[in-house]
């Protein structure tokens, strides 16, 4: 097998062993699994088929080796609980001992982490399925799932919650569950773990799933008022206390730019290892705000562009009610905020690099010349350097995928197409 594949569909990338990146491309029948090196090489060994239709995630262990979250293998026909199979690779493409694992649960909320790693140690949150069609306010339970570096398993006590507003993401070796009451304005917060339900608190407003720092303080974007016409941020510590809380509204209103169907929701803070923290919404055109570690807005910010931020892939024409997120920012190991805009009036989608006082680092955006042409998603790579996915349109409602390695001066050192439909 060799790249470029045809007529294959979305693409996941993770960081990979020196500065490379390891990805996925969905098939219809098959996932293909890469592994990248920074001048744009297919490493020896890869690329790897799957026989599973579709990976949700891909993670990267501390020893550099790979995790890929994916659908699991169904027998018989009927309505059956989700399994998820969960696959672990090294750099040289080779299954680990003890790997693949499968798992009963799937993922809570579509676009939201399923999984986290924890060193060389992966944790989930769970839901575990309750029917095809739950009525509103009936319970399901959702549960911690801990599978360490030799594919052993361990599963939770089952926590209940009601459906169907609730989501739940993994944390810092637990998972955390959040309840919005619209009627209400207000959220539940829970973090749970193993042995169950670890505390819960209640916060005004409706609130977005969290982040984490590497001190387990979990980072959330609350909206106030029945017509959301203020938001703020807070940081509960590992024991649920607020521990830093905006003092006072955000210039900023954070969403996830959600443009399918259904309403809107306040999208998870974006935090750097330092605790500084970003959050992204709109006002003619992307705006985004940096806050330091008490919740204060950061000098020199908003950095507000003119243009809409991107999006992750696209909906066909005759998907009614699909729609897509806007691409999550990630911020490099300087500091440097890497933001994905979509197409101007003179070209293509762009890759910007913010600084940490709100100004464009020289050398970027680097840009896609290609009018119809936008960055799908961007993550960094263990060097510093930065990994971006083009798409390129080659014909109505079929696009390419290419690869973009890219130095923090925005030199593009290695590209490889790895879709051409």
């Amino acid at each position: 097998m060799s790249f470029p594949v045809r007529g294959y569909g979305g693409v996941l990338m993770t960081q990979g062993p020196k500065g490379g990146v390891y990805f996925a491309v969905q098939g219809v029948d098959r996932t293909l699994l890469g592994l990248v090196g920074t001048n744009g090489s297919v490493q020896p060994g890869w690329p790897i088929p799957l026989e599973t239709t579709w990976c949700m995630e891909l993670l990267t262990a501390a020893d550099g080796t790979l995790r890929a979250v994916c659908d699991g293998t169904r027998e018989g026909d009927g309505l059956q609980a989700p399994v998820l199979r969960v696959f672990g690779i090294d750099a040289a493409g080779q299954t680990l001992p003890g790997w693949p694992v499968d798992i009963e649960g799937s993922a809570h909320v579509f676009g939201a982490p399923i999984a986290r790693m924890m060193g060389s140690n992966m944790v989930l949150a769970l839901r575990q399925y309750g029917g095809d069609a739950l009525p509103e306010g009936q319970t399901e339970p959702t549960q911690l799932a801990l599978i360490d570096s030799a594919g052993r398993v361990q599963m939770g006590t089952a926590v209940d919650l009601e459906c169907c507003q609730a989501g739940a993401v993994p944390g810092p070796g637990a998972g955390f569950l959040v309840e919005p009451d619209y009627d209400a304005q207000s959220s539940r917060i829970t973090k749970f773990g193993l042995d169950g339900v670890v505390w819960e608190t209640v916060l005004d407003g409706i609130a977005s799933l969290p982040s984490f720092d590497t001190a387990g303080n979990a980072y959330l974007s609350v909206w106030r008022g029945e017509l959301i016409v203020s938001a703020r941020l807070v940081v509960l510590d590992p024991a649920g206390r607020v521990a830093h809380e905006s003092p006072e509204d955000l210039p900023v209103r954070p969403t996830s730019g959600w443009s399918g169907a259904g309403g809107e929701s306040p999208a998870a803070p974006i935090v750097a290892e330092d605790g500084f923290s970003f959050v992204v919404g709109y006002k003619d055109g992307m705006s985004i705000l940096a806050l330091d570690r008490e919740g204060r807005p950061r000098a020199g910010w908003p950095f507000d562009s003119g243009v809409n931020i991107g999006q992750q892939g696209v909906c066909s024409s005759a998907d009614t009610g699909c729609g897509t997120f806007d691409v999550r920012p990630q911020v490099g190991l300087d500091g440097i905020l890497y933001v994905t805009a979509q197409a101007g009036e003179n070209g293509g989608g762009s890759l910007l690099a913010i600084r940490p006082d709100g100004t464009e680092s020289p050398g970027w955006p680097v840009g896609l010349r290609n009018g119809a042409a936008q960055f799908w998603d961007v993550i960094v790579g263990s060097d510093g350097g930065v990994w971006a996915h083009a798409a390129e349109p080659e014909r109505p409602e079929a696009y390419s995928a290419t690869l973009l390695s890219i130095t923090p001066d925005s030199t593009v050192r290695g590209r490889l197409t790895i879709v051409e439909p």
